[in-house]
């Protein structure tokens, strides 16, 4: 079982974030972005602050904004 983050994000699409751990906080989303194939995080907890993602390369949709995201 890989234990590494940035080597389980590898390839990946998305993030989905359904817990509210700590360690999540404190995560370089640049370097998450840089590992994955397409940089997108959904957060289902809104435990990120929107404010993070301002230069990130990393797309945050978080559940409490996720009709901000949507075209109805």
């Amino acid at each position: 079982m890989e234990n590494d983050i940035y080597m389980v994000v590898k390839d990946a699409d998305m993030i989905l974030i359904l817990t509210d751990h700590d360690e999540f906080k404190s995560l370089d989303y640049n370097k998450l972005a840089s590992h994955m194939r397409t940089s997108l995080l959904f957060d289902t907890r809104n435990i990120l602050p929107t404010s993070a993602f301002t230069d990130s390369k990393l797309k945050l949709i978080n559940l409490g904004n996720l009709f901000e995201h949507c075209a109805l």
